[in-house]
Order: structure tokens, then sequence, then C-alpha cells
């Protein structure tokens, strides 16, 4: 997981291996293990990959993708709060009204802030 987002970083970047390599201090073999899961990066080159192409650190680590559509982040954020993820309110857990209410709100709110983006370009 951690080595196809550096390599899909890396390209989406227009980035040789040796180039990534130059820029960590490392060798371009050491990018390609890294890209094929055979080794990985210290904490220190982890910062040092995250800064380079302006991601966070936990995205490096998790194993989401980032989502293309908001139907499709909904869909994400739907599945992780459902059944025992769901959230918990005064010592209680959402129910799946509140939780659907709650999606809702935040589906509204992303389609106004997506209408707002378009707005300004």
């Amino acid at each position: 997981m951690l080595g196809n987002k550096i390599r899909n970083l890396r390209l989406k970047h227009n980035m040789t291996q040796n180039q990534l390599g130059h820029t960590l201090c490392v060798s371009a073999s050491t990018i390609g293990m890294y890209e094929q899961g055979r080794r990985y990066p210290l904490i220190p080159t982890l910062i040092k990959i995250a800064q380079c192409f302006n991601v966070s650190f936990d995205y490096l680590l998790s194993e989401d993708e980032p989502c293309s559509t908001l139907k499709d982040a909904m869909d994400s954020i739907e599945y992780k709060l459902s059944g025992k993820n769901a959230p918990i309110v005064n010592g209680q857990r959402l129910s799946q009204e509140d939780l659907q209410a709650l999606l809702e709100d935040m589906r509204m709110y992303g389609e106004y802030q997506l209408e707002k983006k378009v707005q300004k370009t």
C-alpha cells in the first residue's frame, strides 16, 4: 500500500526514481524497493516524502485512497461510520436514523462547498 502511494505520487509529479532518490538522499534502487514493498522508509524519510509531494504523513500511512467524487467520499464515510464504528454521542452510538441525517447534512455541505468552488473559477 505505501509503496503504491509512493509510486503513484512520484508518477503524478513526473519524477523518476532517480530524481526522487536525489531529493530524499537515497538511491534510485532504494526508491524501487520502497515502491515494491521490499523495504520501508524510516520516519525521517517518510516526512521528507510527505513534504516533497505536499501530502500528510497520515495520508502516506493510511489505507485510504483519495476519493474522486463527492459520492465516493460520502460512501466511504458512511461505510466507516456504520455498525460498530458509529460515533458515540453522550455515551450512546448514533442510531441508524441519526447517522443517515448526519450523512445527509454532510453531503449537502459538500455539495455547497463544491458549488462555491465552481463559482470562483
